[in-house]
């Protein structure tokens, strides 16, 4: 490990690599050398040795809100001074703190990546520049936003359904009279069972406790959709979360809060999905001494 390196960030489940590493959204590079590689806690990927290291991060989008897509160039933001398989780029390197930093952007169709490799030893621009000539894009892969590897998460079942309700005596009343359910469950406006079969929780989430749950505060922020229920996704230990977290953030899926432990024992992280809903990722530990 490059000494002054951000160690801290290689925690989830780093494995052996050599050869071609397949990232996502497209993108690929060469190991010029067995290295250990990770995805990180903010969803970008590393790679290293005894002598270096290399940081990855990809963004994507989906283009043009008429469908079209960006080019690489427009993607760029600059003049493209390289190119490679599949895409166009620009490169940098500087010193800092005595580590040499040898950096590659590349851009292809709706997706740029920035590479950095970072040794004490200025002779390793050459190791760099392997890496930099392995790097290749597949527009036809654009649509894997996943590793190669298996994906951390390992969902066991449904935690919770919960509607969110801005009329929480309303909802209670179509509910409670209107289906004939019954909640067991009351904390100030939130009501909930779990009686229900079918489901280990079903709840009634008042809109502006969804809100002081989600951003600290009593009501939804204007610019984010309002959602219209809550679907928790229930995993095997509580340190399967912040794994589970980054792994859909290293997906491009951007988190409303990281994986933490709320008040009443359950660890999660929350997201929204694209219809609006807002899905979580937890372990809640009263469900499992229930399965034993």
């Amino acid at each position: 490990m490059v000494a002054g390196a951000r160690t801290g960030q290689y925690a989830l489940m780093p494995e052996l690599a050599e050869g071609r590493v397949v990232l996502w959204d497209g993108w690929s590079l060469g190991l010029p050398n067995a290295c250990m590689e990770a995805r990180n806690a903010d969803g970008s990927w590393s790679a290293w040795d005894d002598h270096r290291t290399i940081d990855v991060h990809i963004i994507s989008t989906a283009g043009r809100a008429d469908g079209s897509p960006l080019s690489p160039d427009e993607m760029l933001g600059a003049r493209p001074t390289m190119s490679g398989g599949g895409w166009v780029g620009t490169r940098e390197s500087l010193i800092e703190e005595g580590v040499h930093r040898f950096a590659i952007t590349a851009a292809a169709t709706n997706t740029l990546l920035s590479c950095w490799v970072a040794s004490r030893d200025p002779a390793d621009e050459a190791w760099a520049r392997r890496v930099e000539a392995g790097l290749q894009h597949d527009y036809h892969r654009t649509a894997d936003r996943s590793p190669s590897r298996s994906p951390v998460m390992d969902v066991q079942f449904v935690a919770s359904v919960s509607p969110i309700v801005a009329d929480p005596s309303a909802a209670k009343a179509f509910y409670q009279q209107g289906l004939g359910l019954s909640f067991e469950g009351e904390a100030d406006d939130y009501v909930f069972t779990e009686e229900l079969g079918g489901v280990k929780h079903f709840g009634l989430w008042p809109l502006t406790d969804a809100a002081q749950t989600c951003y600290g505060q009593p009501d939804w922020p204007s610019g984010v959709p309002v959602p219209q229920a809550s679907l928790e996704f229930e995993l095997a230990s509580p340190d399967a979360v912040p794994a589970a977290a980054a792994e859909l953030a290293g997906q491009g899926h951007q988190l409303i809060h990281d994986a933490r432990a709320e008040p009443w024992g359950q660890v999660i992280a929350r997201l929204l999905s694209p219809e609006g809903m807002v899905v979580g990722v937890c372990y809640t530990p009263w469900f499992h001494e229930r399965t034993g």
